[in-house]
């Protein structure tokens, strides 16, 4: 029988609340302050580059000097309807038409974009109209000022707002039809051939979502490397699925999950929604004594009477996170303290849908590792918890599994594992295990779970924002 927890902590047990059932309206999608010194929180970019010599705030800044060239940043994200793109851009010269700020289709269709003339007059051109508005608003050269592009699409409904140094540029505001394609992705600079001078800094996207009734978890495991770029399309992805809970599945950062490896990389990328984060250990974390860099990057959030494993609660299912490296925490079978804690957790805990993540599977095609039975004990206590959804990284790949017992028996009453180490990394499948349901070698991306009060749904979404697998399933 399970008992209610009560309290702030007990046994472990972070207890987070309900969730939010109308979260604010504006959230964020992207941001690059270009602080990195570098390009990597966007997909593509040609012509433009990251100096110091002109910035408006920090010591970095992006800058496209051009002859007859592009220049120009874009990021890919995920679609949306209602989307609001500012920067801070500082024009030196236009010998021609300047692209400041513009939104695309998810192939790279034109939406709108938001420009300058050679006199510094904004106007606004409709792409997928082949119309334009121009404004009798200078925008002064030599001079820095914040732009703001919002475009909502809704056919031959759909809305354009701009403004220049926060007041709104009538000339600029008007309805007008673009189409029905959402907005996927976002861009500073000229794709075409322009001449001029222009320095951007503080990029920053917003998308408006509609009210949330239950709450979204993502997750992913075998996250950075020691460079940034190889976890950015990831981060990009979290920050634009918005979840209320980002739950990492170990191997967060490579190669030995030192606190300084976490601070060059993890942090420069996932680390934008590092409060809203539940990490758990891998394999890579422990190749530092005692884990220090991780309990150390992460503080108070995953300690448990000095084990790394500990257990909260969201809407209504009891969410657990474990280490699986057994040999480093005492084992992981009866008598050890991980598995004397898991079974009082779940003693103490009477809701009705539980989920645990790890870092080792216990079953997986993954070509790298494969599964580890050393993590079976936990999956018994799972079992006769009728608990609904087990998480792991490990193996370099996307696997999802019908619901199965310990033993590998399909069971309508058994765990649906999934298989998420693509936060960073991307590898291959080898021999295929019974139950795998669905399978996807080579593609960085994240899982998302909707958590209802009576089941549960799921997408594994790529960092291009495509949805490679979904699906529904009940709580027991």
């Amino acid at each position: 029988m399970h008992r209610v927890v009560v309290g702030l902590l007990l046994l472990g047990t972070i207890v987070l609340g309900p969730p939010n059932e109308a979260r604010a309206a504006d959230v964020s999608i992207f941001s690059d302050g270009f602080e990195s010194g570098n390009l990597a929180a966007w997909t593509t970019s040609s012509g433009l580059i990251v100096q110091q010599g002109l910035v408006f705030t920090g010591s970095w800044a992006g800058r496209a000097t051009t002859s007859a060239a592009a220049g120009y940043a874009s990021a890919t994200l995920l679609p949306r309807t209602d989307v609001t793109l500012s920067a801070h851009v500082e024009v030196i010269s236009a010998g021609s038409r300047l692209t400041l700020l513009r939104v695309r289709t998810g192939t790279g269709a034109g939406i709108v974009s938001l420009k300058v003339d050679k006199v510094g007059r904004l106007l606004v051109r409709n792409q997928v109209g082949a119309m334009e508005v121009v404004s009798t608003t200078i925008l002064d050269f030599d001079a820095w000022h914040d732009v703001t592009l919002h475009v909502v699409v809704a056919g031959g409904s759909s809305t354009v707002d701009v403004s220049l140094d926060g007041s709104p540029v009538m000339a600029l505001s008007k309805t007008m039809s673009l189409g029905t394609n959402p907005i996927a992705r976002v861009q500073i600079g000229a794709t075409k051939a322009v001449t001029g001078d222009v320095a951007f800094d503080d990029v920053y996207a917003t998308a408006n979502v509609p009210p949330r009734i239950d709450p979204i978890v993502t997750a992913a495991g075998d996250i950075c490397s020691v460079k940034p770029a190889s976890c950015q399309g990831t981060a990009n992805l979290v920050v634009a699925l918005d979840p209320d809970l980002a739950l990492t599945l170990g191997d967060n950062q490579y190669n030995s999950g030192t606190l300084a490896q976490y601070s060059a990389s993890y942090d420069t990328t996932w680390g934008a929604f590092k409060t809203r984060t539940r990490p758990a250990p891998g394999n890579h974390e422990w190749k530092t004594a005692n884990a220090q860099g991780y309990r150390d990057y992460f503080g108070s959030t995953v300690q448990t009477n000095g084990g790394l494993w500990y257990s909260f609660d969201i809407g209504g299912w009891h969410v657990v996170s474990l280490d699986s490296d057994c040999t480093f925490v005492g084992g992981c079978s009866i008598g050890s303290p991980e598995y004397a804690w898991l079974q009082q957790d779940l003693a103490n805990d009477q809701h009705a849908c539980t989920l645990a993540y790890w870092h080792h599977p216990l079953f997986s095609s993954g070509a790298e590792h494969g599964g580890t039975t050393a993590v079976s004990p936990f999956w018994d206590l799972l079992i006769a918890d009728s608990a609904e959804v087990v998480l792991n990284g490990h193996t370099h790949d996307y696997e999802r599994f019908s619901p199965q017992t310990t033993a590998g028996a399909t069971s309508s009453l058994g765990i649906r594992e999934f298989v998420v180490g693509t936060g960073g990394v991307a590898g291959t499948f080898g021999a295929i295990q019974p139950n795998s349901e669905v399978r996807i070698s080579g593609m960085k991306g994240v899982l998302e779970l909707t958590l209802a009060g009576d089941g549960y749904s799921w997408r594994f979404v790529a960092v291009s924002g495509t949805v490679l697998d979904q699906g529904t399933d009940s709580c027991h």
